[in-house]
């Protein structure tokens, strides 16, 4: 048991001085391999890329959601100063808070600038 226990220690231990040569269908597999690793590598940053740009979408449309609930709310505060005039060209006011952010679909966001007679950009 001595013999063994000590000659593997020395295998273990021991540094390579040569790399190991594989046979070549061994060299074709791991060549196959870190191809396959390298295009799932550009994928993920792909993805990772795509990621970003729809977060900075989601932002840009959570503010330009947030600027068009200020809108309404003025519009809306104005026409109840003026005594109920124009009231049909007026959106209802949501009945969540302003500050609350709510889903709006593209083609009420198209409508309600066709409304406003903007083009939906500030």
């Amino acid at each position: 048991m001595e013999i063994q226990a000590s000659s593997y220690s020395q295998l273990v231990l021991a540094p390579r001085t040569a790399p190991v040569a594989y046979s070549a269908p061994d060299q074709q597999r791991f060549d196959a391999i870190s191809i396959d690793l390298d295009a799932i590598r550009e994928i993920v940053d792909r993805i990772a890329v795509t990621q970003e740009q729809i977060t900075r979408n989601v932002d840009q449309l959570t503010i330009r959601q947030e600027q068009m609930m200020r809108e309404i709310n003025k519009q809306q505060a104005a026409e109840q100063q003026n005594g109920g005039k124009n009231s049909a060209s007026l959106l209802p006011l949501p009945p969540s808070s302003p500050r609350q952010k709510l889903p709006v679909s593209a083609q009420a966001l198209t409508e309600w600038s066709d409304r406003v007679g903007g083009n939906g950009h500030q």
